[in-house]
Parts: structure tokens; sequence; C-alpha cells
């Protein structure tokens, strides 16, 4: 099977993750893999060999994806965004099937404002999402059940040991106004106890902002802005908490490293989070637009070592059950095959 997947962000971020994870397990169950990219270079480290790279330009869709290039492939596997989608929803002599993976969850408001989009979008043969959320908005806003398959996403599960003598709290992701990181810095602001420390990795538009935030209220040495790191599996393993305090999230990668990798989580209570975390079973649910809670939540696990301990185990088990590289790879592996 010949299979094309398409990403057209030029940076890194959970939908690179999710593409390098399916094209590294989909090549290992012998299909024949081609990415397509506006950013090649952050794939190359960490795409498999026999895995073609080919790089594109947004602005000149037209040469880059030529119709006989398109319809040599058996399988089109779209996470690009609407310039992208729409130039390959409107080919009428297409050949392929073509899947668009939906990898945030839309409000009703904006499938409403971007209508003709998303109309255009059930001429695809499927829609993939990572959450049940996102099928939930998509299924209430007119599509057909039968045109949406949901799978989520799927990391890589390691047996390392359990090492649970660590110290501070992460925030792993986009320093971007839906992560909501000045309410976590406003959370730390009423910590009771100033010796927790919180370090921040990431980059992003908010980052001037944070770094005046962290300063007017004088609290720079115990709230870090570290920058980018893609090692994020040795950042998780140093801490005891990762908190995500997003707006919104779909299947977020940050949480399912942090619980493939025993760290505790506190996530904020939008609908992605809840399908990934159970309140007090495997992590915290927090509303994280109300500061206070979301410091007594932090103050309460980061000193309460057996309970904690506890939910990371069962966390870890989940992950491991649910949510491995190779169970997607077999999902989206088995979808193809029903559409061909």
């Amino acid at each position: 099977m010949k299979i094309l997947l398409i990403d057209s962000l030029d940076h890194y971020g959970g939908v690179t993750t999710h593409i390098i994870n399916l094209a590294n397990v989909l090549n290992e169950l012998g299909c024949s893999i081609t990415l397509m990219a506006p950013n090649i270079d952050i794939y190359k480290k960490n795409i498999h060999r026999g895995i073609e790279l080919i790089q594109f330009c947004k602005f000149n869709l037209k040469k880059d994806f030529p119709i006989n290039f398109l319809n040599q492939f058996d399988i089109i596997n779209s996470n690009a965004y609407v310039e992208v989608n729409t130039y390959l929803l409107e080919m009428s002599k297409r050949k392929f099937k073509l899947i668009i993976t939906i990898h945030e969850v839309m409000k009703s408001e904006s499938i409403k404002i971007y209508h003709e989009y998303y109309d255009k979008l059930k001429k695809s043969d499927c829609i993939v999402t990572v959450s049940l959320a996102a099928r939930k908005i998509l299924i209430e806003n007119g599509f057909k059940e039968s045109l949406i398959e949901t799978i989520y996403n799927g990391i890589e599960v390691e047996n390392q040991s359990s090492q649970y003598k660590r110290k501070d709290i992460a925030f792993v992701g986009r320093l971007a106004e839906e992560k909501n990181i000045l309410g976590l810095l406003e959370a730390m602001s009423e910590l009771e106890n100033d010796d927790i420390k919180l370090n921040i990795y990431g980059d992003g538009n908010m980052k001037e902002q944070l770094e005046l935030y962290i300063e007017k209220y004088h609290m720079r040495n115990r709230c870090i802005l570290h920058g980018f790191n893609n090692n994020i599996k040795d950042i998780l393993r140093k801490h005891k908490i990762l908190i995500l305090p997003s707006i919104t999230e779909s299947c977020s990668y940050t949480l399912l490293e942090g619980m493939s990798n025993h760290i505790f989580v506190i996530a904020s209570e939008c609908d992605g989070n809840r399908e990934l975390v159970i309140n007090n079973v495997t992590g915290a649910i927090v509303n994280c637009n109300d500061p206070a809670m979301l410091a007594q939540n932090i103050q309460y696990w980061y000193f309460h070592d057996e309970q904690r301990i506890a939910l990371i185990e069962n966390a870890f088990y989940r992950i491991k059950k649910y949510y491995t590289i190779k169970e997607m790879g077999k999902n989206f592996l088995d979808l193809y095959k029903k559409l061909l």
C-alpha cells in the first residue's frame, strides 16, 4: 500500500509527533510511506530509513502537488490546514482515497464562520479526529457519523523502572494564549510553599509577556523559562508533576508523554483532557481558570507522595493498554484497508 502523509506546519509540535509516529509504524507494517512538509528538517532525525521525505511550498501547490503525482498513491492522509486541504478536496480527477485528520477540537462558532471550508471537508473519503470531543462537534454541525473515525494518538511506551525521587513541576508546550500559562503563573504566586519551582519548556509569541509577569511578581527564582527542548522524556523524568492548564486540547501528546513516563499530571477540564485523564484515578482534572484551586491542587499532590504514586501507576497502565504507537498504527491501517 502506497501512502502519502502531508503536514503543512513549518515548526515542531504535536502534529509533527503524530506524523512521525504514524509514518514509522506504518513503515514497520510494510507500507510504502512518503511524507511531504514545508520543513522536512524537523523530520530527518526522527523518521525511519525507507521513508521518502519531500519538501513543498504552501504557495506553489499546483507545482508541488500535480494530479499525476498524487494519483500514484492509494491513500493520502492529510494533516494539513485549509489551503492544502482545499486544494486536495477540489481535485475532480483524484483516484486516491483522501483522509483528513483533524488535530484540534473546533468550536461550533468557527465551523459556522468557515462553513464553506467545512462543507468541502464532507467531500473527503474519511475524517479522522484524535478525540471524541472533536467528533462530537462535527456531528453536532451536520457531519455524518459514517464519515468520521476517531483514532487516538499513540506514543512509544518504555518499560523503564519507576523513579519517584523527583522535584519541581513542569509545563511543556507552546507559549501561546490557549495554553493558559498566565493562569499557571498566577497559581504559582498563590502557593503557600515557595520551595516549589516551575520549569517552563517551549517557545512562542507570549514569551516576552511571561517574562514581564515573572519579573513583576518577583518569581524569577521559582518560575524559569527554558525555551524549546525536544528531549521531552529526559525533561519529564526529572519532575514530580506536569501541568497542562490549556483552554482547549484534543489528544495531547504532552499528557501522553507525561503519563507514560511516570509523572503525575494536572490538566485543565477541557473536553480533550477529560478523555485522557480520569480525575482522581489517573491524574487530576482542575478548573485552571481558578488560580486558587489550581494552587491548592499543586500543593496537595506535590506533598502527598503515596496518593500521587498510586495514580501515576494507574495512568501508566492505561497508556500502555490504549495509547501505544502500535495500537494507533493498527487502527489507521485497518481504516485504510476498509476504504480501498
